[in-house]
């Protein structure tokens, strides 16, 4: 799960709405659109979701 850079709704991923509907790049972009205020932003690199999978487990 993410939040929103712009207003902190919560996002599940795998559900998220794609912000490319009308960019000239369709799909090529890795852009995650909120459905709570629109802001798109870019999706989180794997690399980082490993890193913080593995700070969780650290604490956890």
């Amino acid at each position: 799960m993410i939040k929103c850079s712009f207003c902190g709704f919560p996002i599940e991923e795998e559900t998220a709405q794609r912000g490319c509907s009308g960019c000239p790049f369709k799909g090529n972009c890795r852009n995650i659109k909120c459905p709570n205020c629109g802001f798109e932003m870019p999706e989180e690199p794997k690399w980082l979701k490993k890193l913080k999978g593995w700070g969780r487990k650290a604490n956890g």
